[in-house]
């Protein structure tokens, strides 16, 4: 029979990899969605050159929508910090 030492030691070994996994997921989704927010923000700021109406409103929606994926992703890096302090 496994020992309560042996279950405990197992759970936390299953809560590091899953911490680890979701840290690693969440960063490798961090990278892209980083370069599409300071992308898309140049050419927001017309650093490129000016834009019409329809490229603006695509733009902004582009942008702001990043932003909601990019808080998501905080939030995943977030839960192994969490449950590390706990």
């Amino acid at each position: 029979m496994a020992s309560d030492k042996d279950f405990i030691s197992k759970k936390k070994k299953i809560d590091r990899a899953k911490s680890e996994f979701i840290s690693i997921a969440s960063h490798q989704l961090r990278t892209p969605a980083t370069a599409i927010k300071w992308y898309s923000k140049i050419l927001l700021d017309k650093r490129t050159g000016e834009l019409n109406l329809k490229q603006k409103e695509y733009l902004e929606k582009i942008y702001d929508n990043n932003e909601k994926m990019l808080e998501l992703i905080n939030n995943l890096l977030d839960v192994p910090r969490t449950e590390t302090k706990n």
